[in-house]
């Protein structure tokens, strides 16, 4: 659980733990990029992802250690990730949490370990010790046992960009004000935006 922490100049993180593997499933994606950061600063090592190889670069940045081609079927998945590290893999985050890349997970997680999922399991799984999480990015005071470590979180998410552990996404900013969200969406669904957040401008509507 978390803990208080001093308000020095550059912030300490109250849940750092030991060395271990992180492997993130959809590292290019919004919250991808964000888990890497986090698993970075959270101690994790080594952070392997998978996404489109021309993401590695700017992932690496971010703090990932290896980047994997997302179009690696499981099989393939787990062989190249036992190249990187022979320590078992304890948490797997699934950021794009779809039926595939869930099973993809499930199988690459140690037993008695965590599967951290985006969206509701979806798939049959054998009674192996493996744990699956469902969250949400979200801290509210409705949920109470939130508020403590969304107090402390955000009491120094300013100062974690300003010393660069935390990098803010990337953007790629739609012309054409309102009139530009259908088009942007058609984008979303036809799989044409990699790497970066849309962004419209109302201002800009005509």
């Amino acid at each position: 659980s978390p803990q208080t922490y001093p308000l020095t100049k550059r912030p300490r993180y109250p849940w750092h733990i030991a060395r271990k593997p992180l492997i993130v499933l959809g590292g290019a994606a919004s919250v991808g990029r964000f888990a890497i950061q986090l698993g970075k600063l959270s101690g994790f090592s080594p952070i392997i992802t998978t996404a489109l190889l021309k993401h590695t670069s700017f992932l690496q940045f971010l703090g990932a250690t290896h980047v994997l081609d997302r179009h690696l079927d499981t099989n393939a998945l787990i062989t190249e990730v036992a190249k990187i590290t022979l320590n078992p893999v304890e948490v797997v985050f699934d950021t794009v949490s779809l039926p595939d890349t869930q099973a993809m997970g499930y199988s690459l997680l140690a037993p008695g370990r965590r599967l951290i999922l985006l969206l509701p399991l979806e798939i049959k799984v054998k009674e192996e010790g493996k744990n699956m999480f469902h969250v949400t990015g979200m801290w509210t005071y409705l949920y109470s046992d939130t508020q403590g470590l969304g107090a402390q979180f955000y009491c120094i998410l300013s100062r974690l960009i300003e010393a660069g552990d935390i990098k803010p996404n990337r953007l790629e900013v739609v012309p054409g004000g309102l009139n530009s969200i259908v088009s942007g969406l058609k984008k979303l669904e036809l799989d044409r935006v990699s790497g970066a957040k849309l962004v419209i401008h109302p201002q800009e509507t005509a």
